[in-house]
């Protein structure tokens, strides 16, 4: 992160708990952001706060729609999971889950947050990373 101030900037990491979000959450959190995790598992982000006390932590699944948005609203204005099956054995249950936590997850919680910007008149952007490290492939 050389280069880029990002301290007192309010950020928002979906997938906080484990890999790369996790990793995300701390390293801005050292250098200087306000972070809030976010991760549908509560004792992995009590783990991260232990790691970094700075953290703030939202615990919500981000495939549950309604459930997002209500733990978002009330927050200020602010800047995955995945399948290891094979192609031929992963189900059409697995791929929607998938499909709504990496996909729809991240609009929704894109949504949330820049109409916050909006409404509040603040710059800003909206960055979204993804660290599925599997693709399905149909052959």
């Amino acid at each position: 992160m050389t280069g880029l101030n990002l301290a007192g900037k309010n950020i928002l990491v979906t997938g906080a708990g484990r890999g790369l979000g996790r990793a995300i959450a701390v390293a801005l959190a050292e250098h200087g952001s306000k972070v809030f995790a976010l991760s549908r598992t509560p004792s992995i982000l009590e783990s991260l706060v232990k790691e970094q006390p700075s953290i703030e932590r939202i615990v919500a699944d981000v495939s549950c729609w309604e459930e997002t948005r209500c733990k978002l609203e009330d927050l200020r204005t602010m800047a995955g999971i995945y399948t290891t099956d094979p192609a031929t054995m992963v189900t059409k249950e697995k791929i929607y889950k998938v499909l709504d936590t990496n996909f729809l997850g991240v609009i929704n919680c894109s949504q949330v947050v820049a109409s916050k910007m909006i409404q509040d008149e603040k710059p800003g952007s909206i960055v979204n990373v993804s660290s599925i490290t599997r693709l399905l492939y149909l052959a």
